[in-house]
């Protein structure tokens, strides 16, 4: 915990607290590949290395966009609780063109995330051109996280820290500049693992809902 940012924002007395509640991720940010003398392992966009004869993922007769890779041996050396593999490529695809957020059970082929085993692999033409993403290399290092607003753990610290109004408010100043700590780009705070940064509602308790739902209707 970063006691003396904390103190910038008057809010040294929360160290204990805030304590138990940090938890670590992988942070990452963009870089144009265009200046890599190699073709990047760890991109968003671009062409997918994939195996020969990989059957490319569907949303019903639409094949999926490819979104990004990630090369698990890279991120496992900063992986300090080895909660990611540590081996093969953490492939991800999504339906672009209609975007489903995934809050309806019907819509949970519109995304798919495939471990592709580290042999064989070709740079992969993709089914359709039409949502090809410019290619960007993914950049990795150690990030700390805190509970965000719209999430259980922020609910739990908040009625634990008894959280008057003023504190409420410069809490989410000081959650700003304590996560640009771990990225060197203001733009963005993408990271895997760790605490979510919630857009509209806690997306854990509403992957839980979606869970039941599909439990149910199965």
């Amino acid at each position: 915990m970063n006691l003396t940012l904390l103190q910038e924002y008057n809010l040294g007395n929360l160290a204990p607290i805030l304590s138990r509640y940090e938890k670590p991720s992988i942070a990452f940010w963009l870089s144009d590949a265009s200046a890599e003398a190699l073709i990047p392992r760890s991109k968003l966009g671009g062409l997918p290395l994939l195996p020969s004869g990989f059957e490319w993922p569907r949303s019903g007769a639409r094949p999926l966009d490819f979104l990004l890779q990630i090369d698990c041996v890279e991120v496992a050396a900063i992986d300090g609780h080895g909660m990611m593999p540590t081996s093969g490529l953490l492939t991800f695809f999504y339906d672009l063109e209609n975007q489903p957020w995934g809050y309806d059970p019907q819509q949970l082929d519109g995304y798919q995330v495939v471990l592709i085993d580290d042999n064989d692999l070709v740079s992969t033409p993709l089914p359709s051109s039409e949502y090809h993403l410019h290619e960007l290399t993914l950049q990795f290092g150690p990030g700390q996280t805190l509970p965000h607003l719209g999430s259980l753990d922020y609910g739990r610290f908040e009625a634990e820290a008894r959280l008057r109004r003023e504190e409420w408010d410069k809490y989410f100043d000081f959650l700003t500049a304590y996560e640009l700590q771990f990225y060197p780009l203001v733009s963005g705070r993408h990271r895997m693992l760790g605490h979510s940064a919630n857009v509209q509602g806690d997306m854990q308790l509403e992957g839980c809902y979606v869970s039941e739902e599909r439990t149910w209707n199965s």
